[in-house]
């Protein structure tokens, strides 16, 4: 299987995910408290993905302060 058949298949897993979590919770902030508890569980054990994270973070705040 190729890259970007994995990555389709993982778009449309993710995106069956954040669907069903909508439907379950009566609010955005129930979603985004799963999300962050699932992120920070794979940049726990993911030395790339925390690397990302904290890159996001430097360039998000960087645009801020522009």
């Amino acid at each position: 299987m190729t890259y970007s058949e994995k990555r389709d298949i993982a778009k449309s897993a993710v995106a069956k995910m954040l669907s069903s979590l909508s439907e379950k919770g009566d609010s955005p902030h129930y979603m985004l408290g799963y999300l962050e508890e699932m992120i920070t569980g794979w940049a726990a054990n993911d030395e790339i993905l925390l690397e990302s994270v904290i890159k996001t973070t430097d360039f998000l705040n960087a645009k801020e302060t522009v």
